[in-house]
This record gives structure tokens, C-alpha cells and sequence, in this order.
């Protein structure tokens, strides 16, 4: 009885900013003379959140599932099952780290799918990352560093300014975990915002100089292997000489934003002192929840696209909202698992996308009165397909790792200079093509075992049709589209031939398509 009065005390303890979110949104609402969507039925946000916290459409069996829970509880229930599955922590890994980096690795993602699986701190995750030493094969993290070296110095230079300038690992970190954009101030003090100058960045930079790319020997003595190390030998005074300042030279010393001193002593290296400082700066917490806030809802609750990042100037964003998350998350531990049941479990992220008269404008869209649509990633949009197909699971990774690369995304500078890689929206007429012209893709279209097989064991033509629906687009088959298709095609009996079409056009449709 004690263990159950201290378990109860602990989950009363536990921070829930739902009340709040819940106040915030209808207040907002009112004010605005805004009348949000209606409620999305059981079946819709099923297909919403496994699309956002396992990266795929749900199956057949996890649907009948998770319609025999309990009405009043299932949407938090299967929010609580999702989160524990593997498949959550791959999805998630995949997603991080291809933000993180512009052609992550295998070992890379394999090291943050470990880290969310063991549901690691987010604060914990982030010191991991920006301090990782040793060979990459045996710490995925060392990836991390390895691809944001810069450039070599002049041999002359590096003991007193270290082995490489560092200057993409400077802005890569301050701009994925602070949402600062610095790396205009490299050579001159940021154009908008007076707070942010070039000692800012040279002297965050400088925290990273001691930073060594080395060789040691393996057991085959014929081969080596590259490892990252600290050497307290490289820039021992943690000083940066300011780039093109004429006939006048000026030193700035190892920082967080010229702000908090970074100074290595006995125990700890110039990079833990500053991860330690980066993780307690007031940006870290509302730049994560900033960033799975936009990763569900479409949009964040403040602006990072102008580099005045988290100037509070802008009455359109939700700053007190960001604060208290932020500070919720703090409370529980860094927990990326409770922020996204927050989440998930609120009544913003459960709204239709239909609109109405008072949200219907874009300019509405900052109020999250409806759910914005979201295209697929190529990721989701593969997964998707085999799920829904009911491809075997050994036939499953082949064709994903074949259509991993036939659909290579395009490469484009966003505003905020970060690359989209995988996470690249996926344009339906690209899609269309790839479905149109890949063997592969018919192959699994006409295979006689998965769903259209299942499918055409049904009793009627409309069962059939309407299973291919409930399937893919996690919805019934309308009597209205039933009755356009039998136009349409001509169809009066089960023709699989015919039914492939119907198939292949609902995988082609923007309902299957994107995330609404």
C-alpha cells in the first residue's frame, strides 16, 4: 500500500502543461473571435499520430486494436503504446539525425536510435553528442564532429589556434540547439539583431579548438583508425585572433556568446564545460520544444526562420506557452517522451483540418484552430505503402532499401542555410512518376498475397473497395465515391485487374499522400 501511495504521489508530481495549453488555445480562440475545428474521429488520428511518432500508416491489426480499447481512453492509451515501441526511437533517430547533419551515417542514426530507446535525457543526449572522442566505428556520435570539421589550419598555426578552423560544428550547434543563426557573424556583427557580434561567434568557436582529428593503430597492424580526441596542447590559451581587423589584432577568449566563460580545468575538457553551459542557456529548452511543436503541428509557437531568433517582439507567438513547456520539460528531466505525449494528448493537435468561415485564411494558421496538412516525408511515404500493402516483412526491407534509393530527395538551402535531406516533403507529381515507372512498385501492386488478395475475399464489390479505403486511408468508402467509381471504371464484379487501377490511384491520391 506504501509503494502504491508513493507511485500515485510520483505521477501527481510529474509536470502536465495540458490545463494550461488546453486555457491558452481557448482564450486565444475567444479573443480572435475564432471557431476551431471540430474534433478528428477515432480512425483519422490513429493514421495522424502513428504517421508522427512511428513514421508509417498503422496496420490492419493495430487498428482493430486500438478500436477495442476504451472510448474515453484509447487516443492516450495508444499515444503511451507508440512511444515505447522501437519503432518510435527509429523513426525519431532517423528524423534528428538527418536534421543534424547533411548525409548522416548508418552508425550516426544507430547512435541516436540506442540513445531514444533508452529514452536518454535530451540534455543528457545533446552533452553526448557535442563532447564525443574516439574511433567512430565503436561511437556513432564521433560522425557528429567528423562532418563539421571546416577546414585544416596552416601547420604553423595549430598549436597556438588548433588543428582545424571548426567553424560548421560552431553553427551547426548554435543553430540546432539554440536556434541561433551566427554564422554571418563570422566576419562582421549580425545585421538585425545589435546584441549578437563577431566576438560572439569567434569566441563560441573557440570552445571547440582543442578539438583533435587523429590516427591510432588497430590489431591489424596494417591498419589504422581515425578517432576525435581533446588535446589540452592545441590553443592552450582558448584565444582566437579576429579575422581581416587591418594593422590591429584582437584576441576573443572561449565562450558561450561572449557570455559565459569556457575554460577547461583537470576533470572536465574545454567541450564539456561548454556543453554543460550550452544545455543550461534559456534557448535549449524552448528550441526542442519549439522544434517537435513544428514537427506535429506543421508550424512552431514562435518564428525561427528570422535570425532575431526568440526575440520576444512578435505578439503573434505564444511565447508564454513556449515558456511553460520549456519549463514542464525542464521538470521532467529533458523527457523527449513526455513532450511528445503533451503533445499528442492535447486538443490542438486532435482538431480536423477542415475549415470554416473564421479560420479558413492563412493568416489564421498561427492561431492552430485546424490542423494543417502535412506532405509525407519520402520515408513516411515508403513505409506507408508497404504497410498498406501488407508486404512480408523480409520482402518489406528489400523493396525499402530499393526505393530508399530511387527516391532521392532534392538537395535545397532552406532560410535558415540548413539542408533538407530525407525529411524533404515528397511533390505528388514525383511520386506519381516513381509509382508510374518502378517494377518493383507493380510487382507489389500485383503481388497475390497482401491487402488487394485479402481484399477481393470479400463478399461484395463495395466491401472490398471499402477495405482498401479503411487500409490505406484509414477511413470508410462514401456511398457518393463508390457510386463515381462504378462510373468510372465500369466495374460490376470483383475484377482484380480492375481494382489494381483503384489501388494505385488511392496510393497516387493527396489523402494518401499527406498527413492530415
Amino acid at each position: 500500500s506504501v509503494l502504491l501511495l508513493l507511485s500515485g504521489i510520483a505521477q501527481e508530481s510529474r509536470p502536465d502543461p495540458s490545463r494550461f495549453l488546453t486555457d491558452h488555445f481557448h482564450k486565444l480562440w475567444k479573443k480572435h473571435r475564432i471557431e476551431p475545428a471540430s474534433k478528428c474521429e477515432d480512425l483519422a488520428f490513429l493514421r495522424r499520430v502513428s504517421l508522427d511518432l512511428i513514421g508509417r500508416i498503422p496496420d490492419r491489426v493495430e487498428r482493430d486494436t486500438f478500436l477495442k480499447l476504451p472510448q474515453a481512453k484509447r487516443r492516450k492509451l495508444w499515444i503511451d503504446r507508440l512511444l515505447e515501441r522501437s519503432e518510435h526511437a527509429q523513426f525519431l533517430s532517423r528524423l534528428w539525425s538527418s536534421r543534424l547533419m547533411p548525409t548522416p551515417s548508418e552508425s550516426f542514426r544507430g547512435w541516436c536510435e540506442s540513445q531514444l530507446k533508452r529514452n536518454v535525457s535530451y540534455r543528457e543526449l545533446v552533452i553526448n553528442l557535442i563532447t564525443a572522442s574516439g574511433a567512430s566505428r565503436s561511437n556513432g556520435a564521433v560522425h557528429f564532429i567528423l562532418q563539421h570539421l571546416g577546414s585544416p589550419l596552416p601547420k604553423s598555426k595549430r598549436g597556438k589556434e588548433g588543428q582545424h578552423d571548426l567553424i560548421p560544428l560552431t553553427g551547426r550547434v548554435m543553430r540546432s540547439f539554440l536556434s541561433l543563426t551566427v554564422d554571418c557573424a563570422q566576419c562582421h556583427s549580425h545585421p538585425f539583431e545589435d546584441t549578437f557580434k563577431m566576438r560572439d561567434f569567434w569566441g563560441t568557436n573557440a570552445a571547440f579548438r582543442q578539438v583533435e582529428l587523429a590516427q591510432r593503430p588497430t590489431r591489424d597492424v596494417t591498419k589504422t583508425e581515425t578517432i576525435i580526441r581533446d588535446n589540452p596542447k592545441l590553443n592552450p590559451k582558448g584565444m582566437i585572433e579576429l579575422p581581416d581587423r587591418g594593422e590591429f589584432v584582437l584576441f576573443v577568449k572561449s565562450s558561450l556568446l561572449n557570455k559565459t566563460p569556457v575554460r577547461e580545468t583537470k576533470s572536465k575538457t574545454r567541450r564539456q564545460i561548454f556543453a554543460e553551459a550550452l544545455t543550461k542557456h534559456p534557448n535549449f529548452a524552448r528550441t526542442i520544444v519549439n522544434q517537435m511543436w513544428t514537427h506535429f503541428l506543421s508550424r512552431g509557437l514562435a518564428d525561427y526562420e528570422r535570425d532575431v531568433s526568440l526575440a520576444k517582439d512578435n505578439v503573434t507567438h505564444h511565447w508564454r506557452l513556449l515558456d511553460v513547456l520549456s519549463k514542464a520539460f525542464i521538470e521532467s528531466g529533458y523527457d523527449l517522451r513526455a513532450l511528445c505525449r503533451w503533445i499528442c494528448n492535447s486538443e490542438v493537435y486532435a482538431l480536423q483540418s477542415h475549415t470554416n468561415q473564421t479560420n479558413a485564411s492563412s493568416k489564421k494558421l498561427i492561431f492552430f484552430s485546424r490542423m494543417s496538412v502535412k506532405r509525407l516525408t519520402r520515408e513516411q511515404l515508403i513505409d506507408s505503402i508497404l504497410t498498406g500493402l501488407e508486404v512480408s516483412l523480409p520482402r518489406r526491407r528489400q523493396l525499402r532499401s530499393q526505393w530508399m534509393k530511387q527516391l532521392k530527395p532534392v538537395h535545397h538551402f532552406s532560410k535558415t542555410c540548413e539542408i533538407e535531406t530525407s525529411e524533404r516533403r515528397m511533390n505528388p507529381f514525383h511520386r506519381a512518376l516513381w509509382l508510374m515507372n518502378s517494377s518493383s512498385m507493380q510487382q507489389a501492386l500485383g503481388s497475390r498475397k497482401g491487402l488487394l488478395t485479402r481484399a477481393l475475399k470479400s463478399r461484395t464489390l463495395f466491401a472490398c473497395v471499402n477495405e482498401l479505403f479503411q487500409s490505406l486511408l484509414a477511413r470508410p468508402l462514401q456511398r457518393n465515391e463508390y457510386t463515381r467509381l462504378l462510373r468510372v471504371s465500369r466495374i460490376q464484379k470483383l475484377d482484380r485487374a480492375v481494382l489494381e487501377d483503384v489501388l494505385w490511384a488511392l496510393l497516387n491520391s493527396e489523402e494518401f499522400g499527406t498527413n492530415h
